[in-house]
């Protein structure tokens, strides 16, 4: 189970206790109707239901991105796998031009 998603990795809590998986992102693709609580604690701003998000998918929080499900709120008539790729292709390559690759 993900503890916490730090700058760093991600901290998962296992049988045997806390473990820190190193990652330079982390995409949270969970389902139909994603929770948006790790959103809301992060500060992202949000337009109704729905967090505000930039053409290439970024919220608020500079550097943090919702793709699929987590981007829609509760609209779950509009977004699919499908659309989760492309959001996904977007950001990355937003990501990508600003690291310089």
């Amino acid at each position: 189970r993900v503890k916490a998603i730090t700058p760093a990795g991600l901290v998962l809590e296992r049988p045997q206790g806390e473990e820190f998986l190193e990652a330079d992102f982390v995409l949270v693709q969970i389902g139909y109707r994603a929770e948006d609580h790790l959103l809301r604690r992060a500060g992202v701003r949000y337009e109704g239901e729905k967090p505000w998000l930039s053409p290439e998918w970024e919220t608020s929080r500079k550097g943090l991105f919702a793709i699929g499900s987590s981007a829609f709120g509760p609209d779950t008539r509009t977004v699919f796998i499908e659309n989760g790729r492309e959001h996904a292709r977007v950001a990355i390559a937003a990501i990508a031009r600003r690291l310089g690759s």
